[in-house]
């Protein structure tokens, strides 16, 4: 969100004007386009208490979220064949940009700390492993469920603090000096989503809780540390 923000005409272009431009060459070439959304479209100020669901009130608070709702009536509304499916907080190893999990798993490993972090930590959160979204949007395309959308989350959510706490047993490092927290920049509060559309209309389910996706994390990291992957890039 905070890259979007710092380079809003590129990010204008790559979210909005590209996806036309893929509808487009998706109606000439007769494909489909499956797309993938943000949950971040929603009003989650109102969603404090229970899950949002597919139709419920859409308020982005951010460019990012503005774009991607953009980006959605350009997929309803041009695109021939579509679907739209939404992850709720995915995470994963190389290549996680973007997560608490990615970023805090990489700081401790490379001694980096007090690295800023836009979360409350007594607020809840809901992790889903990338492999289980990647499976959803597979089980929507298989099921050739088009023409509508759906939200995929693991719908196990924990508190941040105890999420931090699970990264700090499955690594062994001590997570206490890694993030500088800054709640009070924390638009999405508690992010609750309900997955029960899609666990419906096909045989999807996480097969990963968070612990066993933060062990892939932590794995992947240890694997791999010299292929120039750091998630850190847009704080050093």
């Amino acid at each position: 969100t905070d890259v979007v923000a710092l380079n809003s005409t590129d990010s204008t272009l790559s979210n909005v004007a590209g996806t036309h431009n893929i509808v487009r060459a998706a109606n000439a070439c007769d494909v489909a386009v499956c797309y993938t959304g943000t949950t971040v479209i929603y009003d989650t100020s109102r969603y404090q208490t229970n899950k949002i669901v597919e139709n419920s009130a859409r308020k982005p608070t951010t460019l990012y979220g503005c774009q991607k709702v953009a980006a959605e009536d350009i997929i309803r509304g041009m695109c021939e064949k579509w679907s739209i499916v939404r992850p709720l907080f995915a995470f994963g190893g190389i290549g996680d940009m973007n997560s608490l999990i990615a970023k805090g798993l990489y700081s401790a490993l490379n001694g980096r700390f007090d690295i800023k972090m836009f979360l409350d930590p007594l607020k809840v959160k809901d992790y889903l492993y990338v492999e289980d979204f990647c499976d959803g949007v597979m089980s929507v395309i298989t099921h050739d469920l088009w023409q509508d959308d759906f939200n995929v989350a693991a719908e196990t959510p924990c508190v941040t603090r105890d999420i931090v706490n699970i990264m700090q047993e499955v690594s062994g490092l001590n997570m206490n000096e890694v993030f500088s927290w800054q709640p009070q920049t924390d638009y999405l509060g508690n992010h609750r989503l309900s997955s029960n559309k899609i666990r419906k209309q096909t045989n999807w389910q996480p097969q990963y809780s968070i612990r066993s996706g933060i062990q892939e994390v932590w794995d992947s990291l240890n694997l791999d540390r010299t292929n120039g992957y750091n998630p850190l890039l847009g704080q050093c």
